[in-house]
């Protein structure tokens, strides 16, 4: 009978159990589990096959099993449920949290044999109580103060940072209104207010914006305030967040301060200030960047400044743009921009980065106007060139004029001896022609050191009056006759001109030369030659000088000017065109140019020259209208071929030149001279203090090293104050202190001279001697 009981009771419960809604899950006091019903399977994810039998730590987690073991103890020890909620393994492996209640299975007499559980999911419950838990926790550690007020303003909820923002406890905030914390001047403001952040809240849009809030000690700060919805039970409430923004208005007012500063140092700048965007485009530019360019603000940061950018250099300055906006790096760049006037200038222009990293925002520089500058740099290496120039033509002239001295020294011999061995020779000697053609063959490289010592200075011009329109018009048939075919000579003199010092020879020289190399320049192509002739008074700037070969000093000149319409020079031609031996012509020595340079030094004048390639020449040489220094000329003298009156005479050479002394001695002796011969002028001196009476004449040579000749003649007239010094030189005669043949010297011999020359000079000087006792000379 109770075996009829037992089994429908059985099948009853286990009806039960599989329609019931918790998992009940049953286990042996080993933990083996012995039960599992469908809501276990539907919980844990097993299937009652595969539970049965198994351990119950299959649902652990592993840092979960002593804390469940705990809970199972429990239970064992109560005599009622054991209540928990702990976290579980799905089947597949993730992690449930369940409610669960334990009890003990006891048999018949009481001792328990196992322990059953009843559990339901409470993943979601937990997982939202955490989440509630952490956005409490978040609220709690804001620094911005928050608060939940309902649409009135009735202050719901207020987190630890609103006490600590209003100067009380969350407390003392709970059931205040929120409008009593902000700064708002009447009740019609506020409603005003609230009824503007009611409108856009319902709007689906947030609230924000900078309110005053009063704390409740009644201190006024700004803040900034951000509203949005939430729900409250049944109600839609509103969220306040506040932050204390005094520090930012504080340095929102020092950034404008400082902005104001800046722009008003920006504007009253002489130099050009700027920002510039990441784009290259202008943001901000000040007065002295729109006065230069003639832009406003508007047309800088439309970038049509670029198009200011001269063609050749925009793409170099893009380039630097862009390096620069990549590195996020300081740039420099220099390039050439039109200006307001349309004149196109320098400007170099400096940037640095405005914000580092993903603050970088652009540039802010500056831009300065350097064209005067780098033109006043051209200046300065266009004038150093002429230094330079000018240093190398004086350096030139020097050793072109002492080679010249030494050249004559050389021909002084050739000369002589070439003279001698024809006196040698019968008539009818073929040995006669060749020695004639060395003769000529010494003339001419006397004209040419001639040309040599008139370039470097060491002549000087004989001036007399010279009317430069009646020395011109005298030539015009010659300078004709010097054009080729393609060539026209134009010739444009006033009626009158002012007479200037010059050396009507000399003269005659530059204007030939200028008129052959301009008429060489328009030799091909064909062309005008012009002449011209004027008045001009320069005013002395010693600026200008600086560096030219030979600029006009400050004064009253005649100008005469030669311009062509030929091919033009070559800055480097320009620089070398008074330079000995250069030429452009494939004949010529190259002395034409230096020459003229020469003589215009000697009268004391000057020389410009401008020229482009393919736009011809000019040269205007200046001659000053002072007053002639006319000098007297040289006394004809004629050779006497009776009884000279140098026969017999003692005669002292003074050279350093062995060959000198050798060709003197042979032609004076020849002729009846007394000669002594001596190379040193100290040994001279010796002579003459032993005999001052000795000789007749003192042929002293004024180019030689060791004792200076103003001290060796002063000694010399000491000694001997009767006997006539003839001065000699292989420079020419003005080239030397003009004090020496007026107070030491009877006579000059510029070297080579002729053997007629020499006698000619020693016959007028012995002719015309003081007397004095003879004495005999030997050497």
């Amino acid at each position: 009978m109770a075996q009829q009981f037992a089994e429908p009771e059985l099948l009853w419960q286990s009806q039960v159990l599989a329609q019931i809604h918790d998992a009940v899950v049953a286990t042996d006091l080993d933990g083996q589990i012995l039960s599992w019903n469908r809501a276990a399977e539907r919980l844990f994810g097993y299937s009652q096959a595969e539970a049965l039998g198994q351990p119950i730590d299959l649902l652990y987690l592993p840092a979960d099993r002593v804390p469940l073991d705990g809970h199972m103890r429990a239970a064992a020890l109560a005599s009622g449920a054991h209540d928990f909620v702990g976290r579980f393994r799905h089947r597949s492996g993730v992690t449930l949290h369940a409610e669960v209640r334990l009890a003990v299975l006891r048999n018949q007499k009481g001792a328990p044999i196992g322990i059953v559980s009843c559990s339901h999911d409470v993943t979601r419950r937990v997982e939202q109580e955490s989440e509630l838990r952490l956005q409490s926790e978040v609220l709690d550690r804001m620094c911005e103060a928050v608060f939940l007020t309902d649409r009135e303003g009735r202050v719901l909820y207020a987190n630890p940072a609103s006490g600590r923002l209003f100067g009380g406890t969350e407390a003392a905030l709970v059931d205040s209104t929120i409008q009593s914390l902000l700064e708002v001047s009447d009740e019609d403001e506020r409603s005003a207010l609230m009824a503007s952040i009611g409108e856009t809240l319902d709007g689906g849009e947030d609230w924000t914006g900078d309110l005053e809030s009063r704390r409740l000690n009644g201190q006024v700060f700004p803040c900034s305030v951000s509203i949005g919805k939430a729900p409250i039970r049944a109600e839609v409430g509103w969220i306040w967040v506040l932050q204390d923004i005094t520090e930012r208005k504080r340095t929102e007012y020092a950034l404008r301060e400082r902005e104001q500063t800046f722009r008003s140092m920006a504007e009253a700048a002489p130099v050009m200030v700027w920002t510039l965007d990441i784009e290259g485009n202008f943001e901000y530019v000040n007065a002295a960047w729109r006065r230069q360019w003639g832009l406003d603000a508007k047309d800088a940061r439309a970038g049509y400044w670029r198009s200011r950018v001269a063609v050749s250099d925009r793409a170099r300055v893009e380039e630097v743009l862009e390096s620069a906006t990549r590195a996020r790096g300081a740039f420099h760049v220099e390039f050439q921009m039109i200006d307001s006037s349309g004149e196109e200038r320098v400007v170099l222009m400096h940037g640095a980065p405005l914000g580092r990293g993903a603050t970088f925002r652009g540039f802010v520089g500056s831009s300065t106007d350097i064209t005067d500058i780098r033109r006043a740099e051209e200046e300065r290496r266009r004038l150093d060139s002429r230094v330079q120039s000018a240093q190398r033509l004086e350096s030139l002239g020097v050793l072109a004029g002492g080679i010249a001295h030494d050249f004559n020294n050389l021909l002084v011999s050739i000369l002589g001896f070439a003279e001698l061995a024809m006196d040698d020779l019968p008539a009818d000697s073929p040995s006669r022609t060749s020695i004639q053609q060395v003769e000529i063959a010494a003339r001419r490289a006397a004209e040419l050191t001639q040309q040599i010592l008139t370039f470097s200075g060491r002549a000087r011009a004989n001036r007399t009056s010279v009317n430069l329109r009646d020395l011109l018009l005298e030539m015009l048939q010659l300078l004709e006759a010097g054009l080729p075919d393609k060539a026209r000579l134009r010739v444009e003199v006033p009626p009158e001109v002012p007479a200037v010092a010059a050396d009507p020879p000399q003269v005659r020289q530059v204007v030939m030369n200028l008129l052959l190399n301009a008429a060489d320049a328009v030799s091909e192509l064909g062309g005008a030659v012009t002449i011209r002739l004027y008045p001009v008074e320069i005013e002395d700037e010693p600026t200008r000088r600086l560096g030219l070969p030979l600029a006009p000093r400050g004064g009253k000149y005649v100008c005469l000017e030669v311009s062509d319409g030929g091919c033009g020079m070559s800055e480097e031609t320009q620089r070398k065109i008074f330079e000995p031996f250069f030429t452009t012509k494939t004949t010529g020595r190259g002395l034409g140019l230096a020459s003229v340079l020469g003589i215009l030094r000697a009268h004391k004048g000057g020389i410009e020259v401008a020229s482009r390639l393919g736009e011809g020449s000019r040269f205007r040489v200046y001659l000053p209208l002072d007053a002639p220094q006319v000098e007297n000329a040289a006394p004809v003298l004629g050779l006497r071929t009776d009884g000279y009156p140098g026969r017999g005479a003692g005669i002292l050479v003074v050279d350093d030149e062995p060959a000198v002394l050798d060709t003197l001695k042979t032609m004076l002796r020849r002729r009846g001279y007394r000669v002594r011969a001596v190379s040193d002028r100290a040994e001279a001196l010796r002579v003459v203090e032993k005999a001052p009476n000795a000789f007749d004449l003192i042929v002293f040579d004024l180019t030689m090293p060791g004792m200076a000749a103003t001290e060796a003649l002063a000694k010399l007239k000491q000694l001997s104050p009767l006997t006539p010094v003839l001065l000699a030189s292989g420079y020419s005669k003005e080239s030397l202190d003009e004090r020496l043949e007026g107070r030491y010297g009877a006579g000059f011999l510029q070297k080579p001279f002729k053997r007629e020359r020499l006698f000619e000079t020693f016959d007028h000087i012995l002719a015309t001697r003081p007397m004095q006792p003879p004495s005999g000379a030997s050497g």
